[in-house]
């Protein structure tokens, strides 16, 4: 499939499952863009596709009633990143990338995300990060603002240049981080503003 998926501008998703769901498949191409409201279990979810390619972007809205906001779980090759320069609210986490062979491409947040219990950005169980994960815009999490864990290989830098309310400001856990870790922004943690355990390793 290669036609990509666009929710417009003045429409609204609401479903009991996914609001766009991508699953199984070998290719899946021109990505996902949600310009308009989203209102489902979870907001956007890609899962089990071997090559998914033109990224996940919201300028719009995403209200999970259960899940996650954007979700990318067990893909194995991804490319074209994740933004959002609208509004993600979850319950829990707020964007979900877990046990990606090979992400490309950024994560950025320039608008607003909001995870009451979880994090905002959680990248998990990555073997090949090639790219950056930055907040410009604001991140109110329960957890961590950005959590990165077990990612063998992450190419770029954890970046926050906007605002970070959260237990954990940017948490690393078992991870290599190649370009190091920059804050010009402002963190406030309740535990840690910047938290590093001692199996990762973050290079300058």
């Amino acid at each position: 499939f290669t036609g990509g998926v666009v929710n417009f501008t003045g429409a609204t998703l609401t479903a009991a499952g996914a609001g766009i769901a991508v699953t199984g498949g070998s290719t899946f191409g021109s990505g996902i863009f949600n310009l308009g409201a989203i209102s489902a279990a979870t907001g956007i979810s890609v899962a089990h596709v071997s090559n998914f390619s033109g990224g996940v972007a919201n300028a719009g809205s995403i209200s999970p009633t259960a899940g996650v906001d954007i979700s990318i779980t067990n893909v194995g090759n991804f490319s074209g990143g994740i933004s959002n320069s609208g509004v993600l609210s979850a319950g829990h986490t707020a964007v979900l990338v877990s046990g990606a062979k090979s992400f490309s491409g950024d994560i950025s947040n320039g608008g607003t995300i909001i995870a009451a219990s979880g994090a905002g950005i959680n990248v998990s169980n990555v073997t090949t990060f090639s790219g950056n994960v930055s907040n410009s815009g604001t991140i109110i999490a329960g957890g961590a603002g950005i959590a990165l864990a077990n990612d063998s290989a992450v190419a770029g830098k954890v970046e926050n240049t906007g605002g970070i309310t959260a237990a954990t400001g940017i948490g690393i856990t078992n991870s290599s981080i190649a370009g190091g870790i920059v804050d010009v922004g402002t963190i406030l943690a309740t535990t840690a503003a910047v938290k590093v355990d001692s199996t990762s390793m973050v290079n300058a």
